[in-house]
């Protein structure tokens, strides 16, 4: 009901645009006519693939996880020693559905990013009430700034929402303030290297029988000019 009229009207639209701005991209014929002209070549490109060194790639994995998890333990003693080492304390109910080990199995899965505290059960009830404390996220924009708080930092910079900012360039300028900018900007680049270099190299483009990876290539997707995939 959604997909078929959604997919029916989108190339009837991109012609009406086309006859729209006809006039406006003939000033461009020939930035348009060798961009297309390309297209052969990037298909080309994409169906070849490129291989990929997956020894080197398994390292790089190993390599950024060591030096990520030792980042994030000192970012932890520094949420810790700031005060914030009760983060988010809070206490949930969960009816009593089988047995005691599978509520708790159930409460694990969903809370992964917990710290269990404690957790007890209400025999009239038939609730179990879980207290935990969330684990610091370093990709938590409001759980960074409540550290940066504590830790009597003020960003200025703000989104365009009006939100304080913790964008890596805003805190590049604030990283002499204290430690824990800088390894918060360590731990975002090594989260980089490992989520959309390495791990997807690795584990989503390549295996152990065929090295080669094959990925979508956008000749207009950045503009620098250069390719994006």
């Amino acid at each position: 009901e959604i997909l078929e009229p959604y997919a029916k009207m989108d190339p009837y639209y991109a012609i009406k645009l086309w006859y729209l701005f006809s006039n406006e991209i003939k000033k461009y014929q020939v930035l348009y006519d060798f961009e297309k002209s390309l297209v052969p070549i990037i298909v080309s490109m994409m169906k070849k693939g490129m291989r990929v060194d997956r020894r080197f790639v398994k390292n790089k994995i190993g390599e950024c996880e060591t030096l990520q998890n030792e980042v994030y333990e000192k970012l932890c003693n520094i949420v810790d020693e700031s005060g914030l080492n009760t983060l988010e304390v809070v206490t949930r109910k969960y009816k009593k559905s089988k047995t005691i080990e599978q509520l708790f199995e159930k409460f694990t899965e969903k809370n992964d990013g917990c710290v269990l505290i404690d957790i007890t059960y209400d025999e009239e009830t038939s609730v179990i009430a879980a207290t935990h404390k969330l684990k610091f996220s370093p990709g938590s924009g409001p759980q960074v700034l409540k550290v940066l708080n504590a830790l009597g930092i003020v960003i200025l910079e703000e989104t365009a929402k009006g939100a304080t900012s913790t964008e890596a360039s805003v805190l590049e300028k604030y990283k002499d303030a204290h430690p824990f900018i800088e390894l918060l900007l360590d731990y975002r680049y090594y989260d980089k290297q490992l989520t959309t270099y390495y791990r997807p190299l690795f584990y989503e483009y390549t295996s152990d029988k065929d090295d080669v990876a094959h990925f979508p290539l956008y000749q207009s997707g950045a503009k620098t000019g250069r390719f994006t995939a």
